[in-house]
């Protein structure tokens, strides 16, 4: 897990060692809320959750409570998925 000066570590080996690295960069964000999300970051990720969308349910349900999601907010809000 190294990386030039200031510079932060982008591989691991695994998401453990991911998670370990965030809660030493950033020791206050555990006290806050030490949740992590299962939702996986990075471009595979978010294309293979594309891929699982089904357009027609969700333009007839996602006005809904109980309607279709895409859970693509966070790759987009990211730039991992563009909107164009």
């Amino acid at each position: 897990m190294t990386s030039p000066a200031g510079a932060m570590t982008r591989d691991f080996a695994d998401r453990n060692m991911l998670v370990a690295y965030v809660r030493q960069e950033f020791p206050a964000s555990e006290s806050v809320d030490g949740h992590v999300a299962g939702q996986r970051g990075g471009r595979k990720a978010a294309l293979a959750a594309l891929a699982l969308v089904d357009p027609a349910a969700y333009a007839r349900t996602r006005n809904h409570l109980d309607g279709s999601v895409t859970r693509l907010s966070p790759y987009v809000r990211h730039g991992v998925l563009t909107l164009a």
